[in-house]
C-alpha cells in the first residue's frame, strides 16, 4: 500500500444503514416474538431510545438438552468396528486379527471393515502421501496452522477448518474440544488466536451449550479480550469480521509491525476487494465501520433477535464482573491483581461501540439496589459511570503501561515487567521518550544482569525483528528476548541427541505471517531455537534436492545464525529419503522436520508409497532402529499426511509455538496431565448435564 495513505487525515466513515446479517441467527431454530414489557435490561444510548424493541425467545419445545444422536441397536457392533479397525490395513490386522478370532466367517466379517489399503494423494513435487492420518482429531491437529486473514476463505488445497472440526468432532467431542483450547493457548499451545476464534465460532453453531459451559476457561488460557473478541464476531457476522481482520493487517503491516500513531483503523486500511456489501467509498478508503450509533443499533438489533447471544453477552459480562470485584477486594487488601481491568473495555471504545458489553458488565458489578429510586435508564447510566471509575483506580494501582505512556509518566515504567508484546510495539517509542532509562534496561540484558518477558511472542517474530531491525535498541531487545525463549523452553526439560531437519526448498518462500515473513523464515526460526536447547553439538540439517549437514557458527548473534542457514546451498525439491541415507552412519535418537511435507518422490522401486514407508524398510533391511521422527509442519494451505496416526514412532506437530516443544520434552508428564483430565472428565460427567466441561 502506497505510504502516502497512511498519512490520510480520518475522516467519518458514511452511513452503512446495515441490516443483520440473514445468516447470524439462533442457532436453535424457531422463535417467538413479544414486544417488551419487562425490564430492557440492555438499554444502549440515550438517543436510541425511540427504537422500537421487539424481543424473540425459544419455543418451548426448542429448550431441551441436545443430544447425540445414537446409533441403531442392530448397527452398533458394526459402528464399533469401524471406529476401532479405522486406522489398519490388510497387512497390518489381517493376520493378528485371523490368529485371535476362532471362527472363520467372524473374522472374514471383521476383515471387511478393514481398509484394504490407505489412499495416497500427490505431493506437489511429485512426491507420495497418506490422504489423511486415518484419525479425524489428528488431523485437525496436524493442519490446524496460523494463517493469513487475507488468505481465509479462498480456494487452496487445504481442508477447511469447520470441515475439520466437524469430523473430529464425530469421531470424540471431548478430544475436539480440548484441541479448540490448545489451539488458542497462549502459555501451552499453539498460540493460534484467530483460528481459535473461527473455531469457537463454529462451536457455537454446533452446540451453544458448550461454548457457555466452557467460557470461563477462555481467559486461562488465551487472555481476557478473546472473550469480547468472539463476543464481537458473533455480533457482526463472518463478513464484517473479515473486513475488519484485512483492515487491522494492512494497519499492522503500513506501520511496518510497530505500534501506530493511531490506534482506530482508517479507512486507508481497507482494500475494495474486501469490503463485499459496503457502499461505495473513495479509492482505497472503503473501510466503513459504521457511526455510533448504528453501532449500537445493530448491537441492541442482535440482542433483541438471538435469546442465545443474549445469554452469551450477560455471561461475558458476568464474567467480567466478578473478575473485577475479585480484583477490587485484592487491591484494598494489598495484593496482585489479574489482567482482567487491562483488557475490559473502555465505555464507547471500539468493543462497547460493537457491543455494548461495558453496560452488561456494569449491570453484573453494581445492581440497582445500590441506584434505587432510578428509572433503568438512567440507572444504566450511573453504572457504566461507575464503571469508568473503578477501572481507572485498577489500572492506575496496576502501573498499567499504556496508561503511563498516555499520560507521559515514563520514569514509572518498569521494563522488566512490561509485557513481551507491549515492549516489542513499542520499543521505538520507549528510546525516543525515556531513551537513558531504557538504554540502561538494555544494557542489563546484554551482560545477564536483568530479565525481560517472552510471553506469547513466538521464534520467527523475535528473528524477524533481529535480522531486520529499524535501529540497534531494537535487535537488542530481540536477541534479549530469544535469549529468554531459550531458557524458557529449556526448562521444562532437555532433548538430548536429536536433530532439526529445516526445509530449505523453494516451496518454503511462500508467505506465512504479517512482514513479509515467508515459511522458510518459521522453518529458520524453529531449527535454530531447537539446535540452542538441544544438548550439543549444534547441528541442524538443510534437504532439497542434496541434504547436508552442518554445523552451527559458536554465536548467539541471530543474524549471523540466519545468515550462516539462509546462505546454504538449497534448491526446488525436498528428497526426504536422502536425509536419511545421510543419518545411517550416526544416529540421533529424535529427528525434527519442519516442513510444509510437500516431499519428493523416494526412488527406486517405491515410486507409489509415501517416502515414510521406503524409509522404514531400507532400515529394517540394515536392521538399524529408525529415529522417533517429528514431522512439524508449518504450511496452512496443504492437506495429507506423511504418517498414519497409529504409526510407532513417528509424531505430528504442526504451528508456529515455541510452547510446543515442551510436550516432546516430558512426555510422563504430559501422560499424567491427560490422565488427570480424564478423571475429572469422568467426575464431571455425573454434576454436569449442560455441555461439555
Amino acid at each position: 500500500m502506497p505510504k502516502s495513505l497512511g498519512k490520510l487525515p480520518r475522516r467519518r466513515a458514511p452511513p452503512c444503514h446495515r441490516d443483520l446479517d440473514p445468516k447470524m441467527c439462533c442457532p436453535r431454530g424457531p422463535l417467538t416474538e413479544a414486544t417488551l414489557a419487562e425490564p430492557l435490561m440492555l438499554c444502549g444510548p440515550s438517543e436510541l431510545s425511540g427504537l422500537q424493541r421487539r424481543r424473540k425467545y425459544l419455543q418451548i419445545d426448542q429448550i431441551v438438552e441436545q443430544k447425540r444422536p445414537k446409533v441403531p441397536a442392530q448397527l452398533a457392533m458394526e459402528e464399533m468396528l469401524r471406529l476401532k479397525l479405522r486406522l489398519f490395513d490388510e497387512k497390518l490386522g489381517g493376520g493378528m486379527l485371523k490368529a485371535m478370532v476362532g471362527r472363520r466367517d467372524l473374522a472374514q466379517h471383521i476383515l471387511s471393515f478393514v481398509n484394504a489399503e490407505r489412499p495416497l494423494v500427490d505431493t506437489a513435487v511429485g512426491g507420495k502421501m497418506f490422504a489423511d492420518s486415518g484419525s479425524a482429531n489428528v488431523d485437525l491437529f496436524f493442519h490446524s496452522v496460523p494463517s493469513m486473514p487475507s488468505s481465509r476463505g479462498r480456494p487452496s488445497g487445504k481442508v477447511p477448518l469447520e470441515e475439520m472440526l466437524e469430523k473430529a468432532w464425530e469421531e470424540n467431542p471431548e478430544v475436539c474440544l480440548k484441541q479448540i483450547f490448545l489451539i488458542g493457548s497462549a502459555r501451552e499451545g499453539k498460540q493460534d488466536r484467530h483460528s481459535f476464534y473461527e473455531a469457537f465460532q463454529w462451536l457455537w453453531w454446533k452446540d451453544p451449550a458448550t461454548v457457555l459451559a466452557n467460557l470461563h476457561h477462555v481467559p486461562e488460557c488465551n487472555y481476557w479480550k478473546a472473550l469480547l473478541e468472539f463476543l464481537a464476531r458473533l455480533c457482526e457476522g463472518p463478513q464484517r469480521s473479515k473486513e475488519r481482520d484485512r483492515a487491522l493487517l494492512n494497519r499492522f503491516e503500513r506501520c511496518n509491525g510497530d505500534a501506530a500513531e493511531s490506534k482506530k483503523i482508517l479507512m486507508a486500511d481497507a482494500e475494495p476487494e474486501e469490503v463485499g456489501q459496503a457502499p461505495p467509498c473513495p479509492r482505497g478508503l472503503s473501510w466503513c465501520p459504521g457511526s455510533r450509533l448504528e453501532l449500537a443499533e445493530e448491537a441492541l438489533k442482535r440482542y433483541e433477535a438471538d435469546p442465545l447471544y443474549r445469554c452469551l453477552l450477560e455471561r461475558t459480562g458476568q464474567l467480567f464482573a466478578a473478575q473485577l470485584r475479585d480484583d477490587l477486594g485484592k487491591m484494598k487488601r494489598g495484593e496482585q491483581v489479574s489482567l482482567c481491568a487491562k483488557w475490559c473495555p473502555w465505555l464507547n471504545h471500539s468493543f462497547d461501540r460493537r457491543t455494548l458489553i461495558c453496560e452488561s458488565i456494569a449491570r453484573w458489578l453494581f445492581p440497582p439496589s445500590e441506584f434505587p429510586g432510578l428509572t433503568e435508564r438512567h440507572y444504566a447510566f450511573r453504572a457504566r459511570d461507575q464503571l469508568r471509575k473503578v477501572l481507572g483506580e485498577l489500572k492506575e494501582y496496576m502501573k498499567c503501561t499504556e496508561r503511563l505512556m498516555c499520560q507521559n509518566r515514563w520514569a514509572e515504567i518498569q521494563y522488566r515487567r512490561v509485557h513481551a508484546t507491549c515492549l516489542s510495539l513499542n520499543a521505538r517509542i520507549f528510546e525516543k521518550r525515556d531513551p537513558e532509562r531504557f538504554q540502561s534496561f538494555l544494557q542489563k540484558l546484554l551482560k545477564r544482569k536483568g530479565s525481560v518477558n517472552v510471553g506469547a511472542l513466538q521464534p520467527h517474530e523475535l528473528l524477524k525483528k533481529a535480522i531486520k531491525p529499524s535501529s540497534s535498541m531494537e535487535k537488542m531487545l530481540a536477541q534479549a528476548q530469544w535469549r529468554s525463549l531459550v531458557t524458557q523452553v529449556r526448562s521444562s526439560g532437555c532433548l538430548s541427541n536429536c536433530i532439526a531437519v529445516c526445509d530449505v526448498s523453494g516451496s518454503m518462500l511462500c508467505r506465512a505471517a504479517s512482514g513479509g515473513t515467508s515459511l522458510l523464515d518459521v522453518a529458520i526460526a524453529m531449527s535454530l531455537l531447537l539446535a540452542q536447547v538441544a544438548e550439543a553439538p549444534h547441528q541442524l540439517i538443510t534437504f532439497s534436492e542434496e541434504p547436508r549437514l552442518v554445523t552451527l557458527p559458536d554465536t548467539e548473534d541471530l543474524t549471523e545464525l540466519y545468515r550462516f542457514v539462509q546462505g546454504l546451498d538449497w534448491g526446488y525439491t525436498t528428497n526426504f529419503h536422502k536425509v536419511f541415507e545421510l543419518l545411517k552412519s550416526k544416529l540421533p535418537k529424535q529427528v525434527f522436520v519442519f516442513s510444509d511435507m510437500q516431499f519428493a518422490e523416494a526412488g527406486g522401486d517405491h515410486f507409489d508409497e509415501p517416502v515414510l514407508r521406503k524409509v522404514q524398510k531400507d532400515y529394517e533391511k540394515l536392521k538399524l532402529e529408525l529415529p522417533e521422527l517429528v514431522f512439524w509442519n508449518l504450511a496452512a494451505d496443504q492437506s495429507g499426511a506423511p504418517a498414519l496416526a497409529n504409526d510407532a514412532g513417528v509424531v505430528l506437530m504442526s504451528g508456529f509455538s515455541a510452547q510446543m516443544f515442551k510436550s516432546l520434552m516430558n512426555p510422563e508428564a504430559e501422560a499424567e496431565v491427560e490422565q488427570m483430565e480424564q478423571i475429572e472428565t469422568c467426575k464431571g460427567k455425573k454434576k454436569r448435564k449442560n455441555g461439555i466441561h
